[in-house]
């Protein structure tokens, strides 16, 4: 239980972190972190139901993604401002160290195996950023047009 909630603890203040050293204003600072919290359950919940790494970072990575569009409209702010805070919590560090470690080592089969796998989570990070960002532009688009 305890392990739970510092993650949660964790993924608020790294949120909220990034928009702190972004000198984000404090408002938005707290609201990326509510985003940071909510998408570090989504992750929590997808690894503890035996989802893949890759797949329960790009469904955490879409709701970010999504809440950013929305608090950006809500807070006539860019997207830019909520999505980067947040995004830190899934950019898959570890895996370039180990690259990097595996390859000093001399072991060039790990360094291939944990670049496969960073590439993948890097990938899954920019799809669902990708895939939201096409949503939410045709949807003004048509929105435009209608009205």
């Amino acid at each position: 239980m305890w392990q739970f909630l510092l993650i949660l603890l964790g993924g608020f203040l790294t949120a909220a972190g990034g928009a702190v050293l972004f000198q984000v204003p404090v408002r938005q600072a707290l609201l990326c972190g509510g985003i940071g919290l909510l998408s570090s359950i989504v992750k929590l919940l997808a690894d503890s139901a035996s989802i893949s790494t890759i797949l329960s970072t790009f469904l955490a990575t879409l709701l970010v993604s999504v809440l950013a569009h929305l608090a950006a409209r809500h807070e006539k702010m860019p997207v830019t401002v909520f999505l980067i805070p947040c995004i830190f919590l899934f950019v898959p560090g570890a895996g370039m160290y180990h690259i990097v470690y595996s390859l000093i080592g001399g072991s060039s089969t790990d360094a291939m195996m944990y670049f496969f796998q960073t590439m993948e989570a890097a990938g899954a990070i920019a799809l669902a950023i990708f895939s939201v960002d096409t949503i939410f532009r045709k949807r003004v688009k048509v929105h435009t047009k209608c009205t």
